[in-house]
């Protein structure tokens, strides 16, 4: 072991230059790729140190912080020189790094992050097939698939609590709309009693000509019994004239139906529908694989939210291909619809063949 050891510190030396450091590294690595676990623990210190001293070479051929930069996502088009920041094997989601060099954990880890990124913008199609090099490529991509499920999960949260927002505001809506027509109502009621209590007095007046008198001076100094009727009648119209709530909710600016979501964002749902549609037909995702997967993911969240939107989404693709596809294909889709639909239980018929 103490000729092993020395015969070891003759080829690290750079001073015998023996073998290229480079070389050595690489050997080096494809033993062990973290350097941490080595054959023996006499030679580990050596050999981690020799390795070690490549870290500066590696950061000079590496981006700072680049698992935490994100693209801009273009309708243009990413095929030129500006992609090979962002390229990621198709198989492990992994940086094309240069060279077997001890770059950090962070680079070497795979970046379902940046991709999950990219799907979510728009026009992001290009993009991501550019990505992970699958733009000439015809072929089923697990990864890809994963991230589309992960990305539909979130977005079926996000629809549920904008679904919940519009329908609190739509219930606040309609309260103060009826409060305002209760307030009309009251004052239209107020305004009645009143005209009819005059219309009495003057009656009454007619038959006493006391009180004929007295409504005859308080007409000459205030105006007539008919013309105080008169006012009443037109404070009565008035206050008629607000007793419609459509009128008051037009009046007051106040919309009856449900408002959209305060960062006025379009669905999301309909993006992964688009996302769908575009990578079942470039044979990148399996639709039956795709929904079996996503099947058993809610099942284990134990989430039904959204699930009128997730219809959405597989029924815009299922109406272009319910004709070109067999039977079997779309058994996923009725499993899930029994899963997801609490008042429609499992039948023997989904397990049909």
């Amino acid at each position: 072991m103490t000729s092993l050891c020395e015969v070891l510190q003759l080829i690290c030396d750079p001073q015998a230059a023996l073998l290229p450091g480079y070389f050595v590294v690489n050997e080096l690595l494809k033993l062990c790729p973290d350097y941490q676990r080595w054959p023996h623990w006499r030679v580990s210190r050596l050999l981690t140190d020799f390795v070690e001293n490549f870290q500066k070479a590696a950061q000079l051929l590496s981006i700072v912080n680049r698992t935490r930069l994100r693209p801009v996502v273009e309708h243009s088009g990413h095929s030129g020189w500006s992609m090979s920041s962002w390229k990621l094997d198709s198989r492990t989601l992994k940086f094309g790094l240069n060279g077997s060099l001890p770059y950090s954990a962070e680079l070497l880890a795979p970046q379902p992050a940046l991709l999950n990124h990219v799907l979510r913008q728009p026009y992001s199609k290009e993009m991501v097939c550019a990505m992970i090099d699958m733009t000439k490529k015809k072929q089923r991509c697990s990864v890809l698939e994963e991230q589309l499920i992960s990305l539909t999960v979130s977005s079926l949260r996000v629809c549920h609590a904008t679904d919940v927002y519009n329908q609190t505001r739509a219930k606040e809506a309609m309260a103060s709309t009826g409060e305002t027509a209760a307030a009309s109502d009251g004052t239209a009621n107020a305004a009645s009693a009143a005209a009819t209590a005059a219309a009495v007095a003057a009656d009454d007046g007619a038959d006493d000509p006391t009180i004929s008198a007295a409504a005859g001076g308080a007409g000459s100094s205030g105006g007539t019994g008919d013309g105080g009727v008169g006012a009443a009648g037109t404070t009565s119209s008035s206050a008629g004239g607000t007793n419609n709530p459509a009128s008051n909710a037009c009046n007051s600016g106040t919309v009856s139906t449900a408002p959209s979501s305060p960062d006025h964002f379009p669905c999301p749902c309909h993006h992964i529908s688009s996302l769908l549609i575009h990578f079942v037909l470039h044979q990148l995702i399996n639709f039956p694989a795709l929904v079996l997967a996503l099947h058993n993911k809610l099942q284990k969240l134990k989430m039904r939210e959204g699930r009128d939107h997730l219809m959405w989404v597989l029924l815009q693709y299922l109406s272009g291909t319910i004709q070109k596809n067999s039977f079997s294909e779309f058994l996923p889709v009725l499993r899930l619809i029994g899963t997801l639909s609490c008042c429609v239980k499992y039948s023997p018929y989904f397990e049909y063949q």
